[in-house]
């Protein structure tokens, strides 16, 4: 029984787009009997049951649209405290962002508390652009980077893009506006799993030990896989031809307290725009 199928969704306005095709077999084990006297013949082994992953949906996900899937999933995505993406949406691409919401941390079991209450709106993380792969802090309207920072091109002066030791790039305006897709949650989550045109239900399948429902974007053959228990949320996305290591994008540590902060004054260089 397939357990995945290869896919990913459609990107709107930037460049992260992803895909992965993971396959995996059930197994079903079945035994013949064994010829032998009356007495000490071995009963034939039980076949290992085969179990149909649609009976294991308890969110009714499977019922709605496919394009209401979709919206599920985004609006209670945007009603966590956080989300955590890994993965390679292309090869040589790889990517680890924990994004947070800022909401306040008021929920039972909380165990983290800001100074301020929030905590804070932004990302962190690792991100690879241009073959350059370096840390990313956005946090309430900054955003701040360190590490290869290659990328940057001519927004900001060749002087403020060598190495910085262990201090953070502040970004001019410019140069944070490249980043502004992946430094949002809202913005990120749209773009990666809006879709740009029709899509369509793959059914459930057990995707990661879990039952969960495929949406392909028609026009892209991506394809988005969301959880069938619990709450309805993005597992997985999958672009069509990746491979096991490149072009796949994963979820996971939803709703956690994370603390964003800005880093301190005395670790951070504010980068000039590059002139003309």
């Amino acid at each position: 029984m397939p357990r995945s199928v290869p896919m990913a969704p459609p990107a709107r306005r930037r460049r992260l787009v992803l895909a992965v095709v993971v396959v995996a077999a059930a197994a079903v084990g079945c035994g013949g009997e064994e010829e032998g006297g009356a007495t000490g013949q071995t009963p034939p082994p039980a076949a290992t049951p085969v179990v149909d992953p649609a009976e294991q949906v308890t969110n009714r996900v499977d019922e709605l649209a496919p394009d209401a899937v979709i919206d599920q999933a985004l609006a209670t995505l945007a009603e966590a405290r956080s989300y955590r993406v890994e993965g390679s949406p292309t090869a040589g691409e790889p990517l680890d962002l924990v994004f947070s919401s800022g909401a306040a941390l008021t929920r039972p079991g909380a165990t983290v508390e800001a100074e301020s209450g929030r905590l804070g709106r932004g990302v962190q993380g690792t991100l690879t652009r241009d073959g350059s792969t370096f840390e990313v802090l956005a946090v309430d309207g900054g955003v701040y980077v360190r590490g290869n920072l290659d990328w940057l091109g001519t927004v900001v002066e060749e002087d403020a893009r060598r190495t910085l030791g262990e201090k953070w790039l502040k970004l001019p305006e410019e140069a944070a506006d490249e980043l502004s897709t992946v430094t949002d949650p809202e913005a990120f989550a749209a773009a990666l799993l809006t879709p740009d045109g029709p899509v369509q239900s793959l059914g459930v399948s057990f995707v990661e030990d879990q039952p969960a429902l495929g949406i392909r974007y028609v026009e892209s053959g991506a394809t988005t896989w969301v959880t069938a228990t619990g709450p309805v949320l993005p597992l997985l996305v999958e672009r069509v031809g990746a491979t096991a290591t490149d072009g796949v994008l994963r979820f996971s540590d939803i709703d956690a307290a994370v603390v964003l902060a800005a880093p301190p004054l005395d670790q951070v260089v504010v980068a000039p725009a590059a002139s003309g």
